[in-house]
């Protein structure tokens, strides 16, 4: 008694997909502005794009922020502001 092997055909493949915009006419339709400042490449008019470069322009403008130490001592009050944290014990150079 012999048994029956049945395979099943192989998926077909994936279709590629396409990013795809209307366009009603804008002056900027599409247009790739890369910042200068933050290096980050977004399309202009689009509000998702806008809305995270704001941000992450935001963030490199800003920096990194720091809490504040409780025995840290200001080197250079201009901005931005540069603060080092004193050692236990050790006089300071700079006043």
């Amino acid at each position: 008694c012999a048994s029956l092997l049945t395979v099943a055909p192989p998926p077909p493949p994936a279709k590629q997909q396409q990013q795809m915009y209307l366009d009603f006419g804008q002056r900027s339709f599409g247009r790739q502005i890369e910042c200068a400042v933050c290096g980050m490449l977004y399309t202009e008019g689009e509000p998702e794009d806008e809305k995270e470069h704001q941000r992450r322009h935001q963030r490199a403008v800003r920096g990194v922020v720091m809490p504040a130490v409780a025995d840290e001592r200001v080197v250079r009050p201009d901005r931005p502001p540069i603060a080092c944290q004193q050692p236990p014990g050790q006089l300071p150079s700079v006043r």
